[in-house]
């Protein structure tokens, strides 16, 4: 049984059975939601909220550093804030629960920029794994909205914790085989993965991008220090040429949704057979 427990203000639980699975933080002491701690399969979190070098990569999170001029990325003095307005779903039961939140994108004086949806759907654990699947609808209510070209983006982002990064003995691998930030840094792929060692076990966690996703396969800002998204904005930066624009421009009252799978799973990429969970995803 998945279970929700709502801790009003503060966070919701995901729990199987008695054990955690994560929690979506949503207090307003916090500049974005986020999803922290992400518990692999021996309950310890595959992911580090806040690290010293980057303290705004929130565990996994959704954030782009400039939507109209705003940076909702960053966690400087003059960024914009995402804001949880409330939850029209949450629904637990056997198999897997549903948490959808309402969130204000926002000015940090308070002007509204752009409303989301964040549909999460957290998957009971089996032996190999378990999975995370997210909806996120975008709308333009407050007028014409560009999300500019940047590499400080990624509608899912996640950070794992430091035993896992590259200069530990982790490893990046994409769906082209290629590995760690020097080979896959840029590139456009149908999923990334990022495994290392998480107390005496090889974990991994792995992002999938959808194929109805705009401009997909998305390109990577993924990087040997621990920072692993999908970026389809920063065009420019990652295919070096200034000629290039990656913006994305909704009209007014026009949406544009984004789709992922997070895997959660043992070993590596080859270890855990991504790439055929990754085909599994897609035939639905």
């Amino acid at each position: 049984m998945i279970s929700l427990l709502d801790f009003p203000g503060e966070r919701v639980e995901v729990r199987d059975g008695e054990t955690l699975l994560t929690c979506y933080v949503y207090g307003s002491q916090w500049s974005k939601p986020y999803l922290y701690p992400v518990n692999g399969l021996y309950s310890q979190s595959l992911t580090s909220n806040g690290p010293k070098d980057h303290p705004h990569h929130r565990s996994l999170w959704v954030a782009h550093g400039d939507v109209n001029g705003v940076d909702c990325w960053s966690e400087a003095p003059t960024s914009g804030n995402i804001d949880h307005k409330g939850f029209s779903r949450l629904s637990s039961g056997r198999e897997f629960a549903d948490v959808t939140a309402k969130n204000l994108w926002r000015t940090r004086d308070g002007h509204p920029v752009l409303d989301e949806l964040r549909e999460m759907r957290f998957w009971k654990p089996v032996e190999e794994g378990w999975v995370m699947d997210f909806q996120i609808t975008f709308q333009a209510s407050y007028g014409r909205t560009i999300f500019a070209d940047t590499k400080e983006a990624g509608i899912l982002s996640i950070r794992v914790t430091p035993s896992m990064e590259v200069h530990n003995g982790g490893r990046l691998q994409n769906a082209l085989g290629m590995v760690n930030e020097a080979e896959l840094w840029g590139k456009r792929a149908l999923w990334c993965d990022y495994s290392g060692m998480v107390g005496p076990s090889k974990l991994g966690i792995a992002i999938f991008d959808h194929p109805e996703n705009p401009r997909h396969p998305t390109y990577w800002h993924a990087r040997d220090y621990g920072i692993m998204t999908a970026n389809c904005f920063g065009v420019s930066v990652f295919e070096n040429d200034p000629k290039k624009d990656g913006r994305l421009i909704l009209e007014h009252n026009d949406t544009i949704r984004f789709q992922y799978r997070v895997f959660l799973h043992r070993g590596d990429a080859r270890e855990a057979k991504v790439a055929e969970k990754y085909e599994e995803y897609i035939r639905g």
